[in-house]
């Protein structure tokens, strides 16, 4: 099964005031799990980087998906398909 994958960079720290986008953000996440448009995520260990494992047929639909995380202007981000998930 293929998939898409998302390489966020989380290179610029989150303002003090923003931060409850993170909660949004988790419940965004979560809401993309339960619908099966994320087959799953991985956070590294310094929590810098973020990757995501779409099951989108494009990267436009992806984009889009992208488009409605709240701290999207936080996350520079690259995307990438899948041959095999």
């Amino acid at each position: 099964m293929g998939g898409i994958v998302v390489e966020v960079n989380f290179n610029t720290d989150i303002p003090r005031n923003l931060m409850y986008l993170i909660e949004n953000q988790k419940t965004y996440i979560e809401k993309l799990f339960h619908t099966g448009a994320i087959l799953d995520y991985s956070l590294s260990r310094d929590k810098k980087t973020l990757w995501i494992i779409f099951n989108g047929k494009t990267p436009d639909e992806v984009t889009r998906l992208m488009e409605g995380f709240p701290l999207l202007p936080y996350m520079p981000y690259y995307i990438k398909s899948m041959e095999a998930h």
